[in-house]
């Protein structure tokens, strides 16, 4: 169950097709598996003494023909011989919602969950390499998945199964080459590192020769797909979604980390936050911001609130968006390049009417000294000052790369952790597009570091 919402006790579903020759069938909810407001449910059921899944559509308008799709796209991949769940029926339940059932797997897991459970990288790149296999045989049959990411399939230590079949469209030839070597791209940035592997799978199940050109061509994919894949993860970001939630209750709204807090949590943490501020371990209080560390459900973390100063400053970021928000953002999108910050798990936004009053960030707290103390410290040794100069010079090569400044970046910015330099104060931090206003920024945060 997801959210406390409640699971029907059974669904009574008049078949329009399928396996069964009676006119209806009656599926049992065990779990509510997954929730996407506006278009589906999907759930964990039994039907007719076996597991299943059963997804209902909700779209107010697109219900019947999101369950169509998804039951034609089923049969056409089990007509192809390709890996999928087996396809029972389709049709309405008693209060007219549109359903989709297909087999349940057994032991079977979807990939992103295998990798989020600490898989080793060697378990990784094999099951990486088996699904360039079964992606290789999707194309070499004019099947192109649409929304391609390690979600979409299911993985039982045997085979790998496709998911999500109504992103799929169907041609009458195979996939072309700039095509597939775009999926294959979105493919390889689960695991950058072992490109060449993944590629020489697929490039052997295609029958392709394994040149250089052809990789030459799929490492700019892959640039391509990285991009683009890191704008949607932010966007998710900013929705419900399987890790976040967007918390409103007016004059506060934001979003949480699921891990961090939970939804029926949220009101009671966001109407204290004051509160909780003051009574922990105050780090800074200025005018442009106050600083705490807290405890919250057993997680250390560091509370961040950006004041009120005027009517101007409000009406600034009002109209911008608020530093917190920039700040969260900033916070993923370094994340998911990995470079060292801390997770954060929670922003806050306080308004008066449709004005920003202040706003609230909330990261896990990292321990260690900030650059300057690491560098006066008497104990450390020339090696691990000399060490520590290498790291920051690499975290600094990792934002010209992706061409990223951070727009404050001193000493007391930079936080040395066990596992290397973290910055922090990343609302002001910019992704640039212009080669020209990068240098000229990039310029400012590299002046702050002479010493390097």
């Amino acid at each position: 169950m997801l959210d406390g919402m409640e699971l029907p006790a059974d669904m009574t579903i008049r078949i329009r097709d399928g396996i069964c020759e009676a006119a209806e069938a009656i599926c049992w909810c065990e779990e509510l598996i997954r929730y996407v407001p506006g278009r589906r449910r999907v759930f964990r059921g039994r039907w007719d003494g076996q597991d299943v899944i059963i997804k209902a559509f909700c779209h107010k308008w697109l219900a019947h023909r999101h369950a169509v799709r998804e039951w034609k796209s089923l049969c056409r991949l089990q007509s192809l011989g390709l890996s999928c769940p087996q396809a029972l029926f389709y049709g309405q339940d008693a209060q007219g919602q549109w359903i989709c059932a297909s087999g349940a797997i057994a032991n079977a897991k979807d990939v992103f969950a295998v990798f989020e459970a600490g898989l080793d990288v060697p378990g990784k790149i094999d099951i990486l390499v088996d699904i360039a296999r079964e992606v290789a045989k999707q194309h070499s049959k004019g099947v192109l998945q649409k929304d391609m990411h390690l979600g979409n399939f299911l993985y039982d230590r045997k085979r790998v199964y496709a998911l999500d079949t109504s992103q799929m469209r169907f041609f009458r030839k195979p996939i072309g080459i700039n095509r597939s070597l775009a999926m294959l791209g979105l493919l390889c940035t689960n695991l950058p590192q072992e490109t060449e592997k993944t590629a020489k799978a697929y490039f052997q199940a295609r029958g392709w020769q394994n040149d250089k050109t052809l990789h030459k061509r799929l490492y700019c994919c892959i640039e391509r797909a990285r991009r683009a894949g890191l704008k949607r993860t932010l966007k998710k970001t900013l929705r419900d979604s399987k890790r976040y939630y967007r918390f409103e209750n007016r004059p506060l709204c934001g979003m949480f980390s699921k891990s961090f807090c939970p939804p029926a949590e949220a009101p009671g943490f966001a109407g204290q936050i004051d509160r909780l501020m003051e009574k922990g371990q105050i780090l800074k209080r200025g005018n442009t911001c106050f600083v705490s560390r807290i405890k919250w459900n057993e997680r250390d973390v560091v509370l961040k609130r950006y004041n009120y100063k005027s009517f101007w400053h409000c009406l600034r970021h009002t109209l911008k968006g608020s530093r917190a928000k920039r700040a969260w953002l900033n916070g993923h999108r370094l994340g998911e390049l990995d470079i060292g910050t801390p997770l954060p798990v929670c922003f806050i936004e306080k308004r008066r009417g449709a004005m920003l009053h202040c706003s609230y960030i909330i990261n896990e707290f990292v321990d260690g000294p900030n650059l300057h103390g690491f560098l006066k410290d008497q104990n450390r040794t020339q090696q691990e000052r000399t060490n520590t100069i290498e790291q920051i010079k690499t975290l600094l090569d990792r934002l010209h790369k992706y061409r990223i400044t951070h727009g404050d970046l001193k000493p007391s910015n930079i936080l040395i952790t066990k596992d290397g330099p973290a910055l922090l104060d990343l609302d002001s931090m910019r992704l640039h597009h212009l080669g020209l206003l990068y240098r000229r920024y990039h310029v400012k945060d590299v002046q702050r570091f002479d010493f390097l």
